[in-house]
């Protein structure tokens, strides 16, 4: 996630940047979204975090062109997912965050 935040600063997009915010707290502050609001699980954390990633890649994507291989990275997230419900992941919901059919308000 590194060169993700080095790149952060020379962009001028606000949807680029509001979805890395979004992205950096669901996956930097997981415990305290939890701890801090009973209403909030780790399992909206995973799948938060999964899904602020790729609005980031996407937007990313068009801007520059480039995927930094954002793939990796999306698979590791999955993983964490995967790991959390014991291979019981949502596919159906990990296929609609992907493809756009979902947006989170």
């Amino acid at each position: 996630m590194e060169h993700i935040s080095n790149n952060y600063k020379n962009v001028n997009d606000d949807d680029l940047k509001n979805y890395l915010l979004y992205f950096s707290c669901v996956y930097f502050f997981a415990d305290v979204l939890i701890e801090e609001n009973a209403d909030i699980t780790l399992e909206d954390v995973l799948y938060s975090r999964y899904y602020w990633f790729v609005m980031y890649a996407k937007r990313y994507k068009d801007i520059f062109k480039n995927d930094l291989g954002f793939d990796a990275q999306e698979s590791s997230l999955i993983s964490d997912i995967d790991n959390y419900f014991k291979n019981e992941v949502d596919r159906t919901l990990i296929k609609n965050i992907k493809e756009g059919n979902l947006v989170l308000s």
